[in-house]
């Protein structure tokens, strides 16, 4: 990885947005960094950095090594899994899967029960990603909701 890589990505960790803003500039680092770089900002609960990164530096919320959601998934962050559920439909059993096997029930809660809620009441702009969510084994929205090791 190149220092100014390096840099990217520990600002994405501790920094503040101006101190990103102030140091991108596009062709400053690879796409590759740049996607570890939000990997890590999901990784922290740095959604505001996470903003940042998609909406100006234009990371890629969907490439192969950064799976931000997936991580902010694993690491229990709700916050930034709403982001990317609703701002770029991202769901599907990943997410889920990697939540429930590290015990992280408040996203697991969120994508099964929570982010259900909101559709079904239009406060949700994640209306295209809910079907897939529907379609897990632990989906029963009349019922409290359990699981256990052989459906997470």
């Amino acid at each position: 990885m190149s220092p100014e890589g390096v840099r990217l990505v520990d600002l994405a960790r501790q920094g503040g947005m101006a101190d990103i803003k102030a140091f991108w500039r596009p062709g400053t680092v690879l796409s590759t960094e740049l996607n570890l770089a939000l990997w890590t900002a999901a990784e922290c609960i740095r959604l505001d950095i996470v903003r940042l990164l998609v909406d100006e530096c234009r990371a890629d919320p969907f490439s192969a090594e950064g799976m931000a959601l997936c991580r902010a998934a694993l690491e229990g962050h709700p916050k930034v899994v709403r982001y990317f559920i609703e701002d770029f439909s991202l769901v599907g059993d990943g997410p889920l899967r990697w939540a429930a096997s590290e015990g992280r029930w408040n996203v697991v809660r969120y994508l099964l029960i929570d982010f259900y809620s909101e559709v079904k009441n239009g406060k949700s702009r994640g209306r295209r990603a809910w079907p897939r969510c529907r379609r897990h084994p632990c989906f029963q929205p009349g019922k409290l909701f359990r699981f256990s090791r052989r459906t997470a």
